[in-house]
C-alpha cells in the first residue's frame, strides 16, 4: 500500500485479482492436449489426419507497470509458466517489491526449477524464471 500509494481498498482488490489470474493459469495447464485435425480439405489430404500440440516456444519478457505491480506481474508471468516458458520479469521502477514479493512467493513454491538469477543494483531490477535451455 505504501509502495503504490493506493488506498487499501484498491490493494485488495489487486490481491484478489492476482489470486484470480495465477488459479485460472494453473487450471488450464490440464487443458494443454493436442487435437487431431482432418486435412482432407484439398483432394491430396484424403485420409490424411494431421496431430498437433502445444509446446513451449521461447522465453516471455514481462514487463510490469507501476499502477497495479502484482497483477500485471502476474498476468505475464502465469500463463508463461502455466505454457512452460522461461519468463524474465522486469517491475517497474517505482514499486518494484510488490513484483519481488511474487517472485519471491514463486520460487518458494518451486515452481519449474525455480529462479534462476535476480538483479538487483542501481541499473533495473529483473528475474529470470524456468528451465534452463
Amino acid at each position: 500500500m505504501l509502495e503504490t500509494g493506493k488506498p487499501l481498498v484498491d490493494c485488495r482488490t489487486e490481491v484478489a485479482r492476482t489470486l484470480v489470474t495465477l488459479e485460472t493459469a494453473a487450471e488450464e495447464v490440464v487443458r494443454l492436449h493436442g487435437e487431431t485435425v482432418p486435412l482432407d480439405l484439398l483432394p491430396s489430404g484424403e485420409g490424411l489426419i494431421g496431430f498437433w500440440t502445444r509446446r513451449p516456444i521461447g522465453v516471455v519478457v514481462g514487463i510490469a507497470g507501476f499502477n497495479y505491480p502484482l497483477l500485471l506481474a502476474a498476468h505475464k508471468i502465469a500463463p508463461a509458466l502455466a505454457a512452460g516458458c522461461p519468463v524474465v520479469c522486469k517491475p517497474a521502477p517505482q514499486p518494484p517489491l510488490a513484483t519481488l514479493w511474487l517472485m519471491h512467493l514463486l520460487r518458494e513454491a518451486g515452481g519449474q526449477g525455480g529462479c534462476r538469477r535476480r538483479r538487483c543494483s542501481s541499473s533495473p531490477v529483473a528475474w529470470t524464471w524456468g528451465r534452463r535451455w
